[in-house]
């Protein structure tokens, strides 16, 4: 095997791994370890377009609303939560299985501290260890605060559990995980927004930290990226709409 062919390959290996523990069959990338150098890689990542990675500012506040919305005007599903959890996402970068897993006592003040996560694949919650920082914790913002105690308002006056599950409703973790990817491919429909998967709820937290100037360390941080080009590559999205862009460039070269 020549050293171009070899490099291409252990490229390739590496991002089918980061996709792998980003949907959570594995827990984390064996490839963290290796470093190739640059000059090695036959073909560099080109990263996608953010129309297709994240939502703009005004697709996520639009989004936020209608969950809410959703929420008020539709009761009848079993995991009525379901709304309420699709704009907690919106405020805090978790991934799929974190925000089925999550339970009340998980949060700490104005942090979570992720002990468990739902594993679609496995069809079972997947305790997360320890690692050498201890546990992962993700901040947990105003906005999302209310949501949480909305949820809990709401279980206390339909005569719910108020412990356990935050989202999820008489622990079917199966229907609530599958039912969060149909409900937001059915609100981008309604709104007139593209498609696009629930997990870019995660990546659109992420880029909207980093326009507004949190550190990629601290994002890498809060979204437990053990490499940050992961975050950098993967994660942080321009926000700005093409016309946003042509005039923010014809105002610098005015």
């Amino acid at each position: 095997m020549d050293t171009e062919k070899g490099s291409f390959k252990s490229l390739v290996m590496r991002q089918m791994l980061e996709y792998a523990m980003e949907i959570e069959i594995i827990s984390s990338n064996p490839f963290d370890r290796i470093k190739i150098p640059k000059s090695r890689l036959l073909k560099p990542e080109v990263k996608k377009p953010s129309e297709q990675e994240v939502f703009f500012p005004d697709e996520r506040v639009a989004l936020i609303e209608y969950a809410f919305k959703q929420y008020e005007e539709k009761r009848d599903r079993v995991q009525i939560f379901i709304p309420l959890a699709i704009a907690f996402l919106l405020y805090v970068g978790l991934r799929r299985g974190e925000v089925t897993a999550l339970r009340f006592d998980d949060i700490t003040g104005k942090q979570i501290i992720l002990h468990d996560s739902y594993s679609h694949d496995m069809k079972c919650l997947k305790g997360r260890l320890k690692d050498g920082e201890g546990w992962r914790t993700v901040s947990v913002v105003p906005a999302a605060l209310d949501i949480i105690e909305k949820v809990h308002e709401e279980r206390e006056r339909l005569d719910m559990p108020t412990e356990g599950f935050i989202f999820c409703v008489n622990e079917e973790l199966e229907s609530f995980y599958s039912g969060l990817g149909k409900m937001i491919n059915n609100y981008c429909e309604e709104l007139g927004i593209p498609k696009r998967s629930l997990h870019k709820t995660r990546k659109t937290v992420a880029s909207v930290l980093h326009v507004n100037g949190v550190d990629d360390l601290i994002i890498q941080k809060e979204f437990g990226h053990k490499d940050l080009r992961t975050t950098q590559q993967c994660y942080c999205y321009d926000l700005t709409t093409d016309e946003e862009r042509y005039e923010k460039i014809a105002q610098s070269l005015a």
